[in-house]
């Protein structure tokens, strides 16, 4: 590398951290830098954190596609080479992982590319791999995050411009112990108790990078104003709304689909970013029974409609829950789920019926339902019937959970679908999204009012 050459790329690092992050990735893994659009997303939102743009800062994405790389071992590498000065505190679940990854940044730094570029030296005693120094003062400590930080501050104690630091938490629980209340409250009440006095301005960002794991891990806790401060929240989920894999280079749609199969819950946490509670809200998870195969003998299928004509990112999605009835229990077959203009709407409800053959298709009469009902009476013969929903939302599904926790209620023990509606059904309520809620109380309701039902709780 001539001189010229030297020039350009040093100028391009330290105004890019997308670019130096290209350019240091294969330094780093020994390997070419397969990129994806969630990774400029990522540099982006740091190189704003550098600039003081963003403060306190949440990423959130699938294990595996980069995050530790980028957040921690790079951007802390790249920022030292812009000013000496910095000072980064870096806390993991573990010790030992977060001391490897302050051994991967002095690694980076005391490498022949960078120091071809920024002559940036460690003090002679900074062999430890827990705390360490550049020569100007700036430097890390590195430890678990239920471990203790002392004598050492993220950030500048001089109203500075330039970016002096950060404390960067990744992956702040250990799997196992995400879902022990007093193991995950440990960590999540450290950033109050501990880790926020570590910053030496109010300046200085906390950047918390994870995969979620429970519902109250310490993403949910400071989106939830647990630290009264505000953070930046940046979500990469596995699943792309288009049906397509967020990063096909590391999973393909089918792959996902099987990763899925095999552990629903760990999926939707880790991979979906939305942790499902195993039981909670009005209904328990516990109360729904569970089938392998679905009966060979019922008294009829029926489908239970709910209905939306926007396809719209913040419209509600049309659902269609699948049923089999039985002398004793209700089937849960299938759901269909998505957002669709009302043509799309009207031949997706015809073709589903011919999947199932269904005795009775249940639309709710209102707005879009409305429409629907009656071009499907004018010009088909398939057996719909107009529901008038009484009562609002969570009083429909009230008046049916007894049936649920009667165990009546089969759901499956495996399908591509069944995370989803046990996460949307599990936080009910609270959850974001009822239409899967709806379509299931709209049939319940159904069928509660067509006969009296006397619940034969199971002995425990």
């Amino acid at each position: 590398m001539n001189i010229k050459e030297k020039k350009v790329i040093k100028y391009k690092c330290e105004k890019d951290f997308y670019f130096f992050a290209r350019y240091f990735f294969k330094e780093l893994q020994g390997s070419k830098f397969v990129r994806n659009y969630h990774h400029e997303e990522i540099a982006n939102t740091l190189q704003a954190i550098a600039s003081y743009k963003i403060g306190n800062t949440v990423f959130n994405l699938p294990p595996r596609y980069s995050k530790t790389e980028l957040i921690v071992i790079l951007f802390i590498a790249w920022s030292i080479a812009k000013n000496p000065r910095a000072k980064f505190i870096h806390l993991s679940y573990s010790d030992d992982l977060a001391l490897d990854n302050s051994s991967k940044i002095k690694e980076v730094i005391e490498g022949e590319e960078y120091q071809e570029l920024w002559q940036i030296c460690l003090k002679p005693d900074s062999k430890s791999k827990k705390k360490w120094y550049t020569m100007e003062g700036g430097g890390l400590y590195a430890t678990a995050s239920g471990g203790s930080i002392t004598g050492f501050g993220a950030g500048s104690t001089e109203d500075t411009e330039e970016f002096a630091g950060a404390i960067i938490i990744d992956d702040p629980h250990k799997v196992d112990d995400a879902t022990r209340d007093t193991e995950r409250n440990k960590v999540n009440n450290r950033l109050n108790s501990t880790i926020q006095s570590r910053r030496n301005s109010r300046k200085t960002p906390i950047i918390i990078v994870m995969q979620r794991l429970h519902e109250e891990d310490m993403t949910g806790f400071v989106l939830d104003g647990g630290m009264g401060e505000e953070f930046h929240h940046v979500c990469f989920v596995a699943e792309q709304s288009n049906k397509t894999p967020l990063w096909e280079y590391k999973h393909t749609w089918e792959e996902l689909q099987q990763l899925k199969a095999a552990n629903a819950y760990v999926y939707s946490g880790q991979y979906m970013q939305n942790p499902v509670p195993c039981e909670g809200g009005m209904v328990k998870l516990k109360w729904f029974n569970r089938y392998n195969t679905p009966p060979s003998q019922y008294f009829r299928i029926v489908q239970s409609w709910d209905t939306a004509i926007k396809a719209t990112e913040s419209s509600d999605y049309s659902v269609c829950t699948t049923w089999a009835e039985t002398k004793n229990s209700y089937v849960l077959l299938d759901i269909f789920r998505d957002k669709l203009e009302y043509p799309d709407l009207k031949r997706t409800v015809i073709n589903y019926s011919a999947k199932y053959n269904p005795g009775a298709i249940l639309i709710e009469d209102k707005a879009s339902g409305q429409q629907l009902l009656q071009d499907l009476r004018r010009n088909t013969i398939l057996p719909v019937i107009s529901i008038n929903p009484e009562k609002d939302k969570i009083t429909r599904m009230a008046a049916v959970s007894s049936m649920i926790e009667a165990g009546t209620v089969y759901l499956p023990n495996k399908a591509t679908w069944l995370v989803d509606y046990e996460g949307e059904i599990g936080k009910f309520p609270l959850s974001k999204n009822d239409d899967q809620v709806d379509s299931t109380s709209q049939f319940l309701n159904w069928i509660r009012n067509k006969k009296e039902f006397k619940p034969n709780i199971r002995s425990l």
